[in-house]
């Protein structure tokens, strides 16, 4: 946050930001205001959100403007508040981290890495590569699931299942380098317990492309997600789809099964497809799709988290798998946000990428989303649904101190619920 803070407001003609309405929409009575005709309270209120996008920087730019300004005392925050969803930042929004691990794939050889101590100094540590070193591979884009009832692993203490994109390519900030002669995308799968660690000697690295290839498809899997449903653990890559099973392999004893992937590292687990891989019949390319169970327990692919938010209803039924015939939903309106982000300073001077989906879907129930909203219309529902969304600059911010280093993009993310 600093450091965005910090590029924006060092720009040497920066521009004021146009914030929504929606950010400074606050009681009836300091809405209509005014120091003097042309000058009202509200305006004087706004440089203080500018300066820091804190809900702490607004009660205090309301607290002052309204003991300086006598005209202004309706503005006061004590006094001013019921009809106003306090400005947030992310950080300070967020939901509460009750348990977080950060997941490293021994079965990845070391030469296949690069060493913890060159990591920040990635050009030093590529200065003399050569094309007959083995390829550094980076392991992002995590999925995770809980293991389905019906499926027997038949190891100790295994609670989840984890996948990763694994690959040469990369958007750390630094260059993909030249040892990289062809884009590879694996996956990287492995078995975590109740606490989210691996559980030790139960992680792979497959190729998952190799089928997609056999089978000539043009798009190939990059960034896959689990999903559980019809009794089968299911990759999902945009309108890419295709059940999978996991297995743990016997000492001794060689895996058989029909349809299983190349393991490129690791001996603990053979994953296997169940089906050939499908493209999504109706359904458009792109990637980080959800998929989400209904009311009525039909089968809903979220392919655009806002504006609008867009669902399709899926059929499994027959030989096609695809969205139905007026299987399409889209949101009649337009998502203003609630809050102050930092996306209000960073459209003009960072352009945003578009806004894709994150993770989805857990259940929010009314209980605890009722203090959020006054409309009927939403309360009417016992539970909404809720996920993460998020979208890149498209140009890079400096350092914080400006100095030599890497630049990097920005990711933003943003929490966002719907009616099911």
């Amino acid at each position: 946050g600093e450091t965005l803070q910090k590029a924006i407001h060092s720009r040497k003609k920066p521009r004021r930001a146009k914030l929504p309405p929606v950010f400074l929409n606050f009681c009836e009575a300091c809405e209509q205001s005014f120091i003097s005709k042309k000058l009202s309270c509200k305006r004087r209120i706004r440089p203080w959100v500018e300066k820091n996008l804190t809900q702490a920087a607004l009660r205090e730019g309301q607290a002052f403007v309204a003991s300086t300004n006598h005209e202004c005392r309706a503005c006061a925050p004590e006094d001013c508040e019921g009809k106003f969803h306090y400005p947030l930042r992310f950080d300070e929004g967020q939901p509460l981290v009750l348990h977080a691990k950060t997941h490293d794939l021994t079965s990845i050889p070391k030469n296949n890495r690069i060493p913890k101590e060159f990591l920040g100094k990635t050009d030093t540590y590529f200065k003399f590569w050569t094309q007959d070193r083995p390829p550094v591979f980076f392991t992002y884009n995590p999925s995770i699931i809980q293991i389905p009832n019906n499926t027997d692993l038949d190891i100790p203490g295994a609670t989840y299942i984890s996948t990763y994109r694994v690959s040469p390519w990369h958007n750390c900030g630094f260059e993909t380098y030249n040892f990289q002669t062809k884009l590879w995308n694996l996956m990287g799968l492995a078995i975590l317990d109740k606490d989210l660690d691996i559980i030790e000697g139960f992680d792979v690295v497959v190729n998952i492309n190799e089928q997609t290839q056999m089978l000539e498809l043009s798009k190939k899997f990059e960034d896959f997600r689990l999903f559980y449903f019809n009794n089968k653990i299911w990759l999902l890559d945009g309108s890419l789809i295709v059940p999978i099973q996991i297995t743990r392999n016997q000492k001794g004893k060689l895996n058989t099964m029909k349809g299983r992937l190349p393991v490129l590292f690791g001996t603990g687990l053979t994953v296997s497809f169940l089906e050939p891989v499908r493209h999504l019949s109706k359904i458009s390319p792109g990637n980080d799709y959800n998929i989400f169970p209904s009311k009525n327990g039909e089968i809903q692919l979220e392919t655009k988290p806002r504006n609008p938010h867009t669902v399709s209803e899926l059929d499994f039924t027959g030989s096609i798998y695809g969205r139905k015939d007026n299987g399409l939903t889209k949101s009649s309106y337009i998502s203003y946000d609630s809050y102050i982000s930092y996306e209000t300073f960073l459209r003009r001077p960072y352009l945003l990428g578009k806004e894709q989906g994150g993770a989805c879907c857990i259940k929010l129930e009314r209980n605890n989303y009722r203090q959020l909203t006054s409309s009927q219309a939403i309360l009417k529902h016992d539970y909404l649904l809720m996920g993460i969304s998020h979208r890149r600059t498209f140009r890079k911010v400096r350092n914080e101190d400006r100095s030599e280093g890497e630049e990097k993009f920005v990711y933003l993310s943003r929490l966002y619920a719907f009616a099911p």
